[in-house]
């Protein structure tokens, strides 16, 4: 929903750039608005085909999943900050629910200037929460109808003055689900961030050396210098059998595809009997 009533104070006659496969609730609302959608396939060098496409096409908004839903495909997170130097005036939308508590993050410096993200995914929070953060260019810039009571928190003199944020927060808050997140960010931050991806670091590659070996996985996932913790393997009916209903392994089927995924409190051996299972 967050995104939805951000566009409300866009222009609808732009061209927004995505990643073909992106995730539905991310591009959804570009379609059902009518803007013109310019998708991108994913590839080992798909950061410099959107270089050129920036140079020789008009694009006003790269919306983008930093990590992708389907596969775990990371988009060059430095690659965003030069492409965001050399193109100043383009919207940078992210999707950060798959990349949010995987890794160090600096919001600040990225070169987004607005990224949401749903916490009840490596961020740990449970359902019912998430946030938005925007640049101070796109708090000042985006002006929207939208807003209600909460907007304004009680005093309806403040009506005329509520900025960007205010407006997306127009009715009751959960307060339990938005502590849940808060208080899974303090314990994520008293582990320690370099500890939980020096693990994952470790996950990521037991998968590639163990599942990898038997041939199940993208080259996309040996060959790209950042990925994120989901991977897609090779489907077969026996296979989800044994992971599914033999072993209560929890993985999902995703575009013909079983989807696993691994965090910080997964351990090497987990991986090993995994690959084993497959």
């Amino acid at each position: 929903m967050g995104v939805q009533c951000f566009l409300e104070g866009l222009p609808k006659e732009q061209t927004v750039l995505c990643l073909e496969g992106e995730y539905p609730s991310l591009l959804w609302p570009f379609q059902e608005r009518g803007y013109k959608i310019r998708t991108v396939a994913k590839s080992l060098l798909v950061e410099e085909e959107i270089t050129e496409i920036l140079k020789k096409e008009r694009i006003d908004i790269l919306a983008i999943s930093l990590v992708q839903w389907l596969d775990g495909f990371q988009i060059n997170m430095q690659w965003l900050k030069q492409i965001k130097r050399l193109h100043p005036g383009l919207l940078i939308i992210a999707d950060g629910t798959q990349y949010c508590g995987i890794e160090a993050f600096d919001f600040d410096t990225s070169g987004i200037d607005v990224l949401g993200a749903s916490g009840y995914k490596w961020l740990l929070g449970g359902y019912g929460n998430g946030f938005f953060c925007f640049n101070d260019r796109t708090l000042t810039n985006t002006k929207l109808s939208q807003l209600g009571f909460g907007s304004v928190r009680g005093d309806a003199d403040k009506r005329a003055g509520i900025g960007l944020a205010e407006c997306l927060e127009p009715g009751h808050q959960d307060a339990l689900a938005l502590g849940s997140l808060g208080r899974s960010v303090e314990q994520l931050m008293d582990w320690g961030l370099e500890t939980i991806v020096e693990q994952n670091q470790k996950l990521h590659q037991a998968v590639l050396t163990h599942i990898g070996a038997k041939g199940l996985l993208d080259e996309l996932d040996f060959n790209r210098s950042q990925h994120g913790m989901i991977y897609s393997i090779a489907y077969s009916e026996e296979r989800w059998r044994r992971l599914n209903e033999g072993a209560k392994v929890h993985c999902a089927l995703r575009s013909g595809r079983i989807r696993l995924g691994f965090h910080f409190y997964n351990v090497v051996e987990e991986v090993e009997q995994i690959a084993s299972l497959l």
